[in-house]
This record gives C-alpha cells, sequence and structure tokens, in this order.
C-alpha cells in the first residue's frame, strides 16, 4: 500500500473507531468560523484550537486577459465563502519521488488543484479575538518555478499554536506564467510586467494581509516575512521593490540566492518558449493557449530539468524575476537596493550541506572527490581544497566534504555580501549556518537543503528529520523560539539559544545551531571564504558546478 493510501485508511479507521461521545464531543465544538474581509465573509474551520482558513482568495484569476498582467483585484462577493480547502496552485510539473532528495522531502505532494486561479493564501491563528499578533508570512520554495504554499512542510497550524503568531503561506504565479519577459521580444506596453507578475502578486498578498489580517487576531504593523531557497529570493525581490515598501517589519531569508535574471537572459528563455509553442509572436493567441501547453513546451526546452536532480543535457532556460528597469533598476544584492530596505531587521543564512540536495553520488570516494575538487578550485588548488576540508571536518564522507564544497563556494559569498553590505548601511543582520545533520537515510545527506524549514514551523514528524523525535522535538522548540521572537520583536534573542548578535563585518557574528550545542561564533566560516575568494581571482572561476 502507498503512502497516501495508507494515511487515508488510517485516517478513516480513526474515526471509525471513535467512541459515539467522543464524535458528540468534537461536533458539538464551535468548528465553524466567520470572519469579515474587504471583499466579504469566509467561513473557516477550528482543528485543536486554531483557526484555519484555506484558499483565501487576494486577486482575480491569472487566466486569459489577466495572464502575464499584473495582479487584479478580487470581485466582492455576497453571502459566505467557504475556506475550507486549499485554493489552486500554479500549473506546474512536479519534482519526482524516485529522486532521493525529492522523496525526502516529500516535495510531490501538494494540495489543491492545479489553475490560473491561484491568487490564494493560507492563514492559522490562535485566536479571532483582535489581540494584534506577529504575523509571520511565508513564501515557498520550489525556485520560482515549482511548489506550493500548501504543502505538507509549511502547514502553519503548530508554529501559530506553539508561538501564538499568525501563520500566512501564499500561493502566486510560477515560471513562465509569471516570469516572462515580452517587453524585449517587442510585446505591447500592457505586457511591460510580465516578467515580475509572480513577484507583484507576492506584493499584493501583502496588501491583503495589511487590509485584513486585523480581523484574524493578528497586527498588520508586526509582519516578518521569511521563505526558503526559492522563497528566500522572493523576499529578497520583495525586500527590492517600491510597492512592498511599509507591509513587512521583519525577514529571514534561508538558502536563497539573490539573483535576477538579465534582461537579455529572459528575452533569450521566453524567445525559447515562443519557437517551441509555434506561434510566433502572436502576443493574444499567447493568453488563449492552455496552461498545459505552456508546461508543455517549458518541459521541452528543459526549463524544469533540475527538479529531476540529474545535470542537465542542455543549457537551462530561465523563467525568474528580471533587472527589468521597472520594479528592479539595480541588482537585489546591490547596496543601492539593499538600502531601500537596511531599516528592517533580517535573518540570513544557510545549511552547512545545502548544496547537496541534487546530487546522487553517495558513493563518492576520495579518487572522486580529487576530481571534484579539480573541477571546482582548478587542478592548481584541487589539493588544497581537499585537506581543507578533510581538516576541518574529519569524520565527513566524500559525499558531505563535496557537498560542503559547493555550499561554500556557490553559497556562502551571497550570504557574506548581504551581511556586509547591510552592516556597512547600519541594518540589523542576524547571521546563521545550520549544522545538525538529516537523520533520515542514515544521515548520508548531513545538514541538507531545507533541513531548517520543518522545524521552524514547529514541523517534528517530517521524514527529512527521521521522524519525531526528543531530538527533533527540542530543534524545533529552538527554532521556532527565535524566528517567533524575531517576528515579535525584531530580535531573535530568547531563552531558547544562546545570545545571538548581529553581524558586523570585522567579528562576523554567526549562530552555529546543531545539537546539542548551538553557539555564536565569530567568522566560522573564515578559511573556506578566504580559499573561495581567492579561487575566483584565478583561472578556476569558470569551473562549473558537478551535480
Amino acid at each position: 500500500m502507498d503512502r497516501r493510501n495508507f494515511l487515508a485508511t488510517a485516517g478513516a479507521a480513526s474515526l471509525a473507531a471513535m467512541p459515539s461521545r467522543g464524535m458528540a464531543q468534537l461536533l458539538n465544538k464551535p468548528f465553524y468560523q466567520v470572519v469579515e474581509t474587504t471583499a466579504g465573509k469566509l467561513r473557516g474551520i477550528t482543528v485543536d484550537g486554531i483557526f484555519q482558513f484555506r484558499g483565501v482568495p487576494y486577486g482575480a484569476s491569472t487566466a486569459g486577459a489577466n495572464r502575464f498582467m499584473p495582479p487584479q483585484p478580487v470581485a466582492p462577493w455576497s453571502g459566505i465563502r467557504d475556506a475550507y480547502g486549499y485554493g489552486e496552485i500554479s500549473p506546474q510539473p512536479y519534482s519526482s519521488p524516485s529522486h532521493p532528495f525529492g522523496n525526502l522531502i516529500d516535495f510531490d505532494l501538494h494540495a489543491g488543484a492545479m489553475g490560473e486561479d491561484c491568487l490564494n493564501l493560507n492563514v492559522w491563528t490562535p485566536g479571532l479575538d483582535g489581540a494584534k499578533r506577529p504575523v509571520i508570512v511565508y513564501f515557498h520554495g520550489g525556485g520560482l518555478s515549482t511548489g506550493s504554499g500548501n504543502h505538507d512542510l509549511y502547514i502553519g497550524d503548530r508554529l501559530a499554536r506553539f508561538a501564538d503568531v499568525v501563520v500566512v503561506t501564499v500561493n502566486h504565479r510560477l515560471s513562465a506564467l509569471g516570469y516572462i519577459n515580452l517587453t524585449d521580444l517587442g510585446a505591447p506596453a500592457e505586457y511591460a510586467d510580465a516578467g515580475n507578475a509572480g513577484i507583484l502578486d507576492l506584493a499584493q498578498s501583502l496588501e491583503w494581509v495589511r487590509d485584513n489580517i486585523a480581523g484574524f487576531g493578528g497586527n498588520p504593523g508586526n509582519v516578518m516575512i521569511f521563505g526558503q531557497s526559492g522563497g528566500g529570493t522572493k523576499v529578497g525581490a520583495v525586500m527590492g521593490m517600491e510597492r512592498a515598501r511599509g507591509l513587512y517589519h521583519s525577514a529571514a531569508i534561508q538558502s536563497g540566492s539573490l539573483d535576477l535574471a538579465s534582461r537579455e537572459d529572459s528575452a533569450a528563455a521566453a524567445e525559447q518558449l515562443l519557437k517551441a509553442l509555434g506561434i510566433g509572436k502572436d502576443w493574444a493567441k499567447l493568453q488563449q493557449l492552455p496552461p498545459e501547453a505552456l508546461i508543455e513546451a517549458q518541459l521541452s526546452i528543459g526549463t524544469f530539468d533540475w527538479i529531476s536532480g540529474k545535470p542537465p543535457t542542455r543549457p537551462q532556460p530561465q523563467f525568474t524575476a528580471v533587472l527589468d528597469g521597472r520594479t528592479f533598476t539595480a541588482p537585489l544584492a546591490d547596496p543601492a537596493t539593499l538600502r531601500k530596505s537596511a531599516h528592517i531587521p533580517l535573518i540570513v543564512g544557510y545549511c552547512k550541506d545545502d548544496a547537496g540536495w541534487p546530487m546522487t553520488n553517495f558513493d563518492l570516494t576520495d579518487t572522486g572527490l580529487q576530481q571534484v575538487a579539480v573541477e571546482l578550485a582548478g587542478s592548481e588548488r584541487a589539493a588544497e581544497a581537499v585537506q581543507l576540508y578533510t581538516e576541518h571536518y574529519p569524520n565527513a564522507s566524500p559525499f558531505l566534504l563535496q557537498a560542503a564544497m559547493l555550499t561554500d563556494r556557490d553559497l556562502l559569498p551571497a550570504v557574506t555580501a548581504v551581511a556586509e553590505r547591510r552592516a556597512a548601511l547600519g541594518g540589523k543582520t542576524y547571521v546563521y549556518r545550520f549544522d545538525w545533520p538529516s537523520q533520515a537515510m542514515n544521515g548520508v545527506f548531513g545538514a541538507v537543503h531545507g533541513m531548517d524549514m520543518c522545524l521552524v514551523f514547529h514541523i517534528t514528524h517530517q521524514a527529512t528529520l527521521g521522524g519525531d523525535t526528543p531530538v527533533s522535538r527540542e530543534m524545533a522548540d529552538k527554532m521556532a523560539t527565535a524566528w517567533a521572537s524575531f517576528a515579535r520583536t525584531g530580535d531573535p534573542n530568547s531563552n531558547a539559544m544562546p545570545a545571538w548578535e548581529a553581524y558586523d563585518a570585522t567579528q562576523r557574528q554567526t549562530m552555529v545551531i546543531n545539537h546539542p550545542r548551538q553557539r555564536l561564533v565569530d567568522d566560522p566560516n573564515g578559511p573556506f571564504r578566504l580559499f573561495w575568494d581567492d579561487v575566483a581571482k584565478g583561472p578556476a572561476k569558470t569551473a562549473k558546478r558537478k551535480k
């Protein structure tokens, strides 16, 4: 029996076995709750004391004439609209469950149907009582091309209950539906925002929070946005746009790159898509095609090759946020962009073995690691790289040494740049490195991409963690407490971890999070940072990343 049928059968059996008296008590509770919003009344449900409203629309359908356009407002409704189940998610292919990492995080399991009526969000709150709780808004991972706010990794009831906060997860447009640069292919002016429509969706979701969250027991004047992986990129993008100014008050970027596509690269990707569709530059036709046709065309040109976890066999077209000169006038990590949000407290960090997620060469040998080092650092520096990482991580497998090298080469410089530049601008930035290894699959993945996410949501049963254990519960308490404290005050300090100082470019304070110990360390990545900075200055800077 597969896992989905097992869960369904087990759930049915539990209900059948429930004593009639217990069922009566359950049904006699105030199960249905109604909240007034600016568009109309919503009816949600109560589960274990947490009020849940799912599939709440914050924008109109993006189909037809609204495709590639900035998000439009929701049409008000009369009567009461049910918000029991998840709404649609942006059309996409799912990650392969046969790939070890995809299976580890169950990234093929998304509730809700697919469709272009995907501008919706989910709310979990401890009370509809005007208590003005901190609001934590999560932008999901999956790059800017897959994923949803409906995934089991992001269910907000546990965090809402544990930390007495309001949790919101957001769905929005992805891939070509949200990020296609038509302007530089000669499209009419009305398509000028097609390259960043998905980011504009996120801004509109925060406007919904501003206008409505008080009715759900939240404080619109105390909103934290956070995201991991592609969600971290989205947080950085929202922080870099004018429309979102004043809509959030703290932020966290977890394992997210701050990359924008150039107009040239994004236009080239759009041109490949139009060629695959065979419709020329018929803009009206492009809006009328079924979304399935767009997904099939993107699959044919390799847009989604990365979700298989296999090395791409061709150049991958990128449909992601664009440095278009409208929504974004400078790169996200540029001081000119960072200055716009320097007053916003920020947590930024990553997992020690972050970059190991696409790889499956778990049987990598010492000889194979030497070859990896040649590809990453060049033949002149390869032996030095292996020695450096072996000395620092003497018990790590060659696979994990490879993952750490890739992480420090590709992700560490981005985190360091943001922290240093914000410090120079006077911004408060709290940096972390998550070292606690996944307990699943005998720990083969180490502290891999996304390991920190379920803990922040106070979720402990995920396979990623190796199951619900005393250690995973302890780590969830610590992470959720720190993030909730940050949402509440703009400072992650609490009794959960040692004192966490803001980063400065002299001491480079970094919270190293592991079990049983968490500790604030000055520049724990110094040797790696200096090594890869030096390599980047030499002939090995164009070495390709190994997957």
